[in-house]
């Protein structure tokens, strides 16, 4: 109980149960997300209304597969990108960094501005009349472009990558680090040797445990 001391009714303690806060929670998510996507299923299939798949072959065809295959093209390109600086920056703030809360502080900010905010801001930031073409007087290609919208998907989602990212980095005991060093290894030897099969092992154990 998150107040102790205060008296409850039956059937709020009957309630309170595991087993039946685990089935709002269910009864919930069949309500509110598997029964919306059956039905759209349902209706994507367009009973009565021509084709039986028409809607799948227009989707997969024309200018539709094209979007569609740019889209995963996007993500995969996003996704690397992502861990790959997330990776950097997560272990900069767990080994390097001397203010840790005020870097996390920092990671999480964004996070309480919405996703529109933050891409309109982003391309305020690179338009002609923006700051960063009135520093460099160019923007280098970026706005309206494939790194444009890499960059821009970045911004929005790094923290997700940082923040699981430094949870692993942190439960890595350190006297292995300091072995590796005392035993000749140099800091990237370290970092590819010992930091990041940690880091993944603990990733791992993580997701076990949940």
């Amino acid at each position: 109980m998150i107040i102790e001391g205060i008296p409850l009714p039956g059937w709020a303690k009957r309630l309170g149960k595991p087993k039946n806060l685990v089935a709002i929670g269910l009864g919930f998510l069949l309500v509110f997300y598997v029964v919306p996507i059956f039905v759209l299923f349902f209706q994507s299939l367009n009973f009565g209304a021509g084709g039986l798949l028409e809607n799948y072959r227009t989707a997969l065809s024309g200018i539709y597969i094209t979007i569609l295959l740019r889209s995963f093209y996007y993500g995969i390109l996003t996704t690397g990108a992502t861990l790959v600086l997330g990776y950097i920056l997560a272990y900069y703030i767990s080994f390097r960094g001397t203010r840790k809360n005020l870097l996390l502080g920092l990671v999480v900010l964004p996070l309480w501005v919405a996703y529109i905010i933050r891409y309109l801001g982003l391309q305020l930031f690179f338009f002609p009349t923006g700051p960063f073409v009135a520093v460099f007087g160019t923007d280098f290609g970026l706005l309206f472009s494939t790194a444009g919208v890499v960059l821009g998907l970045m911004v929005v989602f790094l923290p997700f990558a940082i923040l699981p990212i430094y949870h692993a980095l942190q439960s890595i005991d350190r006297d292995l680090v300091s072995a590796s060093r005392v035993l000749g290894a140099g800091q990237l030897r370290t970092i590819r040797s010992v930091v990041i099969p940690l880091s993944l092992s603990r990733s791992s154990v993580d997701r076990g445990t949940r």
